[in-house]
């Protein structure tokens, strides 16, 4: 270490290199104040495991996903759910705390208000940590987006660029308080989705627009450079028939001038050709190889001469970087709504449900199996809006829930999230209203999060393993169990039938029933080393996957935890 004299003439050469590394700075972005956190120390001798809570299940129908919703701390959860759903999610969707001052944030068992000088630091180490542990989660072209105020937006932002230096950076502003919250010199209305999309994936953000949206123009160009000479491979007949656009002729040659828009062609066909009213040649606004991509766009018309024209209808456009309307009040479509549903509801500032809904919808509304992640779930909202998007076009996505529970007294997971979910799919009675509210079926399991106390030795690694065979059970998608066994269990799931053997010495025999079966078969057998059952299994002809546990299990727990320091 440093002598007293604050030279480094007596390090060694690999101290000094350490020591340069560590010091090292960016060229731009944020330098904080690493701050230690008990949920995170906790993970270093102890492995996070789920335990579902069986009369809180709801199974409607087996053949839709299941949902859930983990209670416990969210840095715990991210850790488990890098073994289970590693590379699993579509679209992860949080409303993190914006780190305002108000005296509601706990952060390391005290409050974290505008007086604490560390306030902005605690806040950057508090959520990198959790968007470490939840990038692995998200698919190659997943997409996060996060909610904030103007309190944390800067910082935010340059942790994210940090983060996921392979995505670009969209900032999206949404009035959810019309009359305003006064701050020092400004009264916000506004609030930020910031949307993080990998790179070359701009078809993300494209909408169906509204009728009202709806512009019809034409195909021809118009105006300056919209010559027939400004595009030499944009000047070609578009063939109809029957009022209906049946094929593409080729780019005519530069000698080849038509002397009108309409011609006849062969079988009862027109050819239209990019000329105005006044018998200019012009150019179509796309050469002919795009027209594949834009063919459903195109509608034919009649001009003011009575020939056949081209007018493209565009039905889908990109999202504006400012959104504004009544929908996205967060007092009446996120309070009011809230309270409308659970009786003395006590949760501040929940978010508008159509404030989620449109964002989650700008990514997965054409994907009608994306799985959704929120781990900061608060009041369930995420969840609500995944619901709404199916019972809308009849989509099967599904969703898991983080919910720690910040205040015993309310027990937000369980008396909030949970209760909110249940309401959404049993259907109930606005408490406002009075209106019945129709149910949108889904399936929903609610989980405990534990820690167990960790170790190398044999006995521990057993003792785990009974811990985490509800693991497998959120990795596979089970359902409900077929047989009452302890030698091994069998479980029922979309993907197959799920057997889960905690003893070698059981596994001739879970072979002998499991042949009854014929779904895939996904396997599990309890392991003290990464060993190879080859020679056991050989005789399962339906066998999808074999697996051991849980040693994969530590392993990935230890690789998370390498990865958020």
């Amino acid at each position: 270490m440093k002598k007293n004299n604050n030279t480094y003439d007596d390090w060694k050469k690999s101290d000094l290199i350490k020591e340069i590394l560590k010091l090292k700075k960016e060229k731009l972005g944020l330098v904080w104040e690493d701050q230690n956190e008990e949920e995170l120390e906790a993970l270093k001798n102890n492995f996070p495991y789920a335990e579902e809570i069986v009369d809180q299940r709801i199974l409607i129908d087996k053949e839709l996903p299941v949902n859930s919703i983990f209670e416990g701390e969210n840095l715990h959860t991210l850790s488990l759910l890098n073994f289970t759903h590693k590379g699993a999610f579509d679209l992860i969707y949080i409303d993190p705390p914006y780190n305002t001052g108000a005296r509601n944030w706990i952060y390391n068992n005290d409050f974290t208000d505008k007086e604490d000088s560390y306030r902005h630091s605690r806040w950057l180490s508090f959520m990198s940590k959790r968007l470490k542990l939840s990038k692995p989660l998200l698919k190659k072209d997943g997409v996060l987006i996060c909610a904030i105020d103007e309190n944390e937006l800067a910082h935010l932002v340059c942790i994210l660029e940090d983060i996921f230096k392979s995505h670009e950076i969209h900032i999206i502003s949404i009035v959810h308080n019309p009359g305003g919250k006064q701050g020092k010199n400004i009264s916000y209305t506004h609030e930020y989705a910031v949307f993080v999309i990998p790179k070359n994936k701009r078809t993300f953000l494209n909408k169906k627009l509204h009728e009202s949206e709806i512009r019809t123009s034409p195909l021809r160009n118009w105006g300056g450079e919209s010559e027939r000479k400004h595009g030499k491979n944009t000047f070609y007949p578009i063939v109809v028939k029957n009022n209906e656009i049946i094929d593409f002729g080729e780019v005519c040659k530069p000698s080849f001038h038509p002397g009108k828009r309409n011609i006849e062609g062969e079988d009862n066909t027109t050819l239209i050709y990019p000329i105005d009213d006044k018998g200019i040649e012009r150019k179509w606004r796309y050469q002919k190889d795009k027209f594949s991509e834009i063919k459903d766009q195109l509608v034919i018309s009649k001009s003011k001469s009575g020939d056949l024209d081209i007018k493209i209808t565009k039905k889908e456009g990109t999202y504006k970087s400012f959104w504004n309307d009544r929908k996205y009040d967060a007092s009446t479509y996120g309070t009011k709504l809230l309270r409308g549903i659970l009786k003395d509801c006590k949760f501040d500032f929940p978010k508008s449900l159509w404030t989620t809904y449109d964002c989650l919808d700008a990514i997965i509304g054409e994907n009608k199996d994306a799985l959704v992640l929120d781990f900061f779930a608060g009041s369930g909202t995420t969840g609500h809006a995944v619901l709404e998007m199916n019972n809308n076009d009849g989509g099967n996505r599904s969703f898991i829930l983080c919910s720690s529970d910040e205040n015993p007294e309310i027990n937000i997971p369980k008396k909030i999230t949970y209760e909110r979910i249940k309401k959404i799919i049993s259907g109930y009675k606005n408490l406002h209203s009075g209106k019945a509210e129709q149910a949108i079926k889904a399936n929903l399991k609610y989980y405990k999060i534990h820690l167990k106390k960790g170790g190398t030795d044999d006995s521990s690694k057993k003792s785990l393993g009974k811990k985490i065979e509800d693991l497998i059970l959120i990795k596979e998608n089970g359902i409900e169990q077929l047989n009452k066994s302890k030698d091994y269990k069998l479980f029922l799931s979309n993907k197959g039938l799920i057997v889960i053997v905690p003893d070698i010495i059981n596994l001739p025999s879970a072979i002998e029933r499991i042949k009854e079966f014929e779904e895939p078969i996904i396997l599990y057998i309890f392991s003290f080393s990464d060993e190879d059952f080859s020679e056991e299994i050989d005789e399962i002809s339906n066998l999808s996957k074999v697996n051991t546990y849980p040693e994969p299990y530590m392993l990935s727990h230890n690789n998370a935890l390498r990865k958020v320091k």
